[in-house]
This record gives C-alpha cells, sequence and structure tokens, in this order.
C-alpha cells in the first residue's frame, strides 16, 4: 500500500457551521471523509428540477442498466430502494483485515458481500439515485469506506475495477481527497487506467478549503481527487435559486452541475435526512446518465457524456464555465407539449426607486418542479420603473404551455433636497416708503428637490414674512440694521420621492 496526503472532505451541515478536521488510520496514512447528511423530514427538490419525475415514464421501457455506488455501503431495506434492484453487492474493506481493525470490536468487516451501511452516506447517495431513476436501473453498491466515512483512496480504486469487472455502466463517486503535487504520480497511473473502462466514472467536486470556502482546483499545490482526474465526469452543486454554492470547488475539471444544497435523501434508520455537499449532486448527474443508457442502450462512455453536455441547461457565465460546467443536464420532451398552471415565487418583492429597471429573480414551479428559465419559461416585466405596483408575466416555453403573474412593490425615496440661507441687502429709503417683496431665490439655495416646493416662517424677526410660493416681506418703515428668519423649505415630492424639508436662516440687512 502507497501513502497518500489525503486531506479529509467534509460536507455542509444543514443549518449548521461547516466543519473541516483531518484525520489518520494507523500507519500514517491518512483517509477519505464523506459528506454528512443531517435530519430532516422529506424527499429534496432535485429529482424535479432535473426532469427525473417526467423521464422515469420513458426511461422504464428501455434497457436494463447499472450503477456502481462507491461508499459506505446501502441500507437495502430502506423503502426508497423499494423499487430498485440491488446487485453484486461487494465489501471492499473485508479483503484487508490490518487496515480496518477496531481495538474494541475486532476486526468489523469479515464478509466480502456484506455491504451493510454502518455510517449513513452511501444510503443518502444511492438514495437519490433510486429516486430518480425507474426500476431498470439497478444499483451495485461497493462498500469503500467505513463507519466513520473514511477510507483509504486504494480502496476506492479496488472497488471502480470491481464495478468494472462486473458490468457496471456507470461508477459514483461521491467521495474525495486533497493530494500534493508530489503525490501524484500513483494518481496518474490509476488515471491511465480508467481510460479503458466501459463505465463512465462520475465523481463529486468537492466542498472547499478548512473553512469550506470553494478552492479553485487549477492553483497549484493540491489536487482533489478524483474529481481531478482526466477519465472522470467532474459535478459542482448550486442551490435552488440555480446559484453556485458557496462551498462547490470549481476549475478546469468540472464537467456539470447538479442541486447539492438542502437535500433530502434517505437515512440508514429508515427515516429522511437533509444535507449539502457536492456528493449530492454527483448521483443526479449519474442518475441522468444511467436513464441516457436505458433509453440508448447502444451507447458507450463517451456518447453518453456528449448527450448530458447536449441536455444541459447553460448556468452561470454563458458557455461553459469553471464553477457550472457545461449546466445541469435536464429531460424535458419537445415533440409533446404538457399544459401546466406553474406558480411564480419572487425572491424579494420589495424594491427602492432607483429610475431604471426593476427585474427581481424568480423562482418558477410546476408542483415540486423546478422550472429553468431560458429553458422552461421567459419572463416579462411591466411598469417596472416608476414606484407603484410593478408585474412579472412567466411564459413557459419548448414543451411546455402555461403563464402565471406576481407582483412586487417598488417604493418612492425621499428627496434629495438641500437648501443654504443668503444675505440680501435692501435700502433703507425704499422700506420708508412701502414694503419690500424679495423672491425665495435671492434669500435661499435650493437643489436636489423634486416635485413643487413649499415655504413657510418658523421664527425670527417680526419685520419679515415668507408665504408658501417663497415671496419674501419686509415690512414697511423697517429701521435700519439686520434681520433674521428660519424659513422651512418643503419639497412636496412627486410618483417617485416622498417630501423632505430643510430648515434654514435668511438674513435682510436694512442700510
Amino acid at each position: 500500500m502507497y501513502s497518500l496526503d489525503l486531506i479529509a472532505l467534509v460536507g455542509e451541515l444543514l443549518d449548521y457551521a461547516f466543519i473541516a478536521e483531518e484525520v489518520s488510520r494507523a500507519g500514517g496514512e491518512e483517509n477519505v471523509l464523506a459528506d454528512i447528511p443531517v435530519k430532516a423530514e422529506a424527499y429534496g427538490w432535485g429529482a424535479g428540477y432535473m426532469g427525473f419525475t417526467t423521464e422515469r415514464a420513458v426511461a422504464a421501457s428501455g434497457a436494463n442498466v447499472t450503477i456502481a455506488v462507491c461508499d459506505t455501503g446501502i441500507k437495502s431495506n430502506h423503502k426508497i430502494f423499494s423499487h430498485t434492484d440491488i446487485v453484486d453487492n461487494y465489501n471492499v474493506l473485508a479483503t484487508d483485515k490490518s487496515k480496518y481493525k477496531n481495538s474494541e470490536e475486532g476486526y468489523r468487516y469479515t464478509d466480502p458481500y456484506n455491504v451493510d451501511d454502518d455510517f449513513g452516506h452511501g444510503t443518502a447517495v444511492a438514495g437519490i439515485i433510486a429516486e430518480s431513476t425507474p426500476s431498470n436501473v439497478k444499483i451495485m453498491p461497493i462498500k469503500v469506506l467505513d463507519y466513520d466515512g473514511e477510507g483509504f483512496m486504494e480502496d476506492v480504486f479496488i472497488g471502480m475495477e470491481y464495478a468494472e469487472n462486473h458490468g457496471a455502466d456507470v461508477i459514483n463517486l461521491s467521495l474525495g481527497g486533497e493530494v500534493r503535487d508530489g503525490s501524484m504520480a500513483t494518481i496518474y497511473t490509476y488515471d491511465q487506467q480508467l481510460s479503458g473502462y466501459k463505465a463512465l466514472i462520475v465523481s463529486a467536486a468537492g466542498n472547499g478549503d478548512e473553512n469550506h470556502q470553494a478552492r479553485n482546483m487549477d492553483a497549484k499545490g493540491i489536487n482533489t481527487i478524483p474529481a481531478e482526474m482526466k477519465n472522470t465526469v467532474c459535478v459542482g452543486a448550486f442551490d435552488s435559486y440555480g446559484g453556485i454554492c458557496s462551498f462547490s470547488n470549481y476549475g478546469k475539471a468540472v464537467d456539470f452541475a447538479a442541486p447539492g444544497k438542502g437535500i433530502k435523501v434517505a437515512g440508514i434508520s429508515g427515516g429522511v435526512y437533509t444535507g449539502s455537499g457536492t456528493s449530492f449532486a454527483c448521483p443526479y448527474v449519474a442518475a441522468a446518465a444511467g436513464i441516457i443508457k436505458a433509453e440508448n442502450s447502444g451507447l458507450d462512455k463517451n456518447d453518453i457524456e456528449n448527450m448530458l453536455v447536449a441536455s444541459s441547461n447553460d448556468m452561470g457565465e454563458e458557455g461553459r464555465d469553471d464553477c457550472f460546467g457545461n449546466g445541469c443536464p435536464l429531460f424535458r420532451n419537445s415533440n409533446e407539449t404538457l399544459d401546466i398552471n406553474p406558480s411564480v415565487t419572487i425572491i424579494d418583492t420589495l424594491f427602492p426607486y432607483t429610475g431604471k429597471e426593476i427585474t427581481p429573480a424568480v423562482m418558477v414551479k410546476n408542483g415540486d418542479e423546478i422550472l429553468a428559465k431560458g429553458k422552461d419559461y421567459i419572463v416579462k416585466y411591466s411598469k417596472n420603473i416608476n414606484a407603484g405596483t410593478a408585474g412579472v408575466t412567466v411564459k413557459c416555453i419548448n414543451g411546455y404551455n402555461g403563464s402565471a403573474t406576481a407582483s412586487f412593490s417598488i417604493t418612492k425615496v425621499g428627496n434629495g433636497l438641500n437648501a443654504w440661507g443668503k444675505t440680501v441687502k435692501v435700502k433703507k429709503k425704499k422700506v420708508r416708503k412701502k414694503a419690500q417683496n424679495l423672491a425665495a431665490w435671492q434669500l435661499m439655495d435650493v437643489s436636489g428637490a423634486n416635485g413643487p416646493v413649499s415655504y413657510a416662517k418658523l421664527g425670527g424677526s417680526g419685520k419679515l414674512k415668507i408665504n408658501s410660493a417663497g415671496t419674501v416681506t419686509v415690512k414697511k418703515k423697517t429701521k435700519k440694521g439686520k434681520y433674521k428668519m428660519t424659513v422651512r423649505v418643503t419639497a412636496l415630492g412627486d410618483n417617485n420621492h416622498t417630501p423632505a424639508s430643510r430648515d434654514v436662516t435668511v438674513t435682510v440687512r436694512v442700510k
């Protein structure tokens, strides 16, 4: 056995902080650690989003397909596997009694055909495949990780070889480790062997660094395996709003993205759990590959990957990008039109007036299925500049027929009112004969007002007064001197601005 410098890979725990830890086995070899699910209530949104709910019926009449899951095993009596055949199970851990010896229990794995899941991750991953595929898609569980979700890359490769030799069409690897550049020679050897496999190998992109922030896999120093191996298909994760997950590794290795946050999965207790991580995005793409193979039995792994690319909804930057890869594979029969009543949810419903168009993001569903913008529907916005109620209209396209509307609000914003008082001189001989009227602009500089401006005297000399239109009057027979008055300047607002006031002091000097 060789030694690899592997750093543990842990998934996001829903409603908890990310955890990153480094653990090791006897003999100094470090392990691979799978994502960890957390308890929740119901199954996830990924199958509906990708169109499995309708495509299963089409694929059910196709050929038999086998998807191998190299993981922690499987609880085959969970109800999610009630329509799925479990075939050719194999426990790699039973081949080496020295690696998995427990000081308290002795050697734990003795039966090479017992793949009972004593950790839970494999059941969750296999459950996503079972949920997404018809009964002619079979699952081959291969136990390569132990009761702590830990294992050795050598055992992972042994499991992959077993899957290939026993006729697997697709191999799912929801696991990973980080290998230093200097330890890659052995990995290259295995990677070359994988090029000759008939099975399509699908792997998770990985869940970031020790702080679970996405890592650039193109950076030098550390390699994520098997995600960065040339002969695997690498899958990143996005959330239910179509945004890439903050933990999802990125780089040239990423081929596809799939739902990977807030995923409801099967648990070994018989219940349902919720977890997040690229481990849960990976089996959605493996399931898609299995369905394509079932419907097109003559395709080889390269043909299947090409069809995954062709069926993918472009996400992120236009064309392939380093976060979403080619996008998310979606199933839709373009030869049929389905009448639906879509629902529209506006993510944010309240916006301030900016003078520019407001186009809030929307989520569109057909029942539990999340539809894809541009592929399943288009969006139009009405009256979305000025303050008031604005509208969103969704029109379904490409095999869907239906529309829906929703509304959001654009609120008025405050005036950008500014005002400064000035000093004006009035000749005594004029005031002696009659009262003198001055315009507001002579005594005040006002800017940024929206809507009509109104004026009111708040206090000051009795020799001065002002009307609402802004005319300042200096009373008749006012004696020589300096007179001040405090004036409230109010911009009354308009359709897009609320009222605003400023208080200023004006000065009249009688000379």
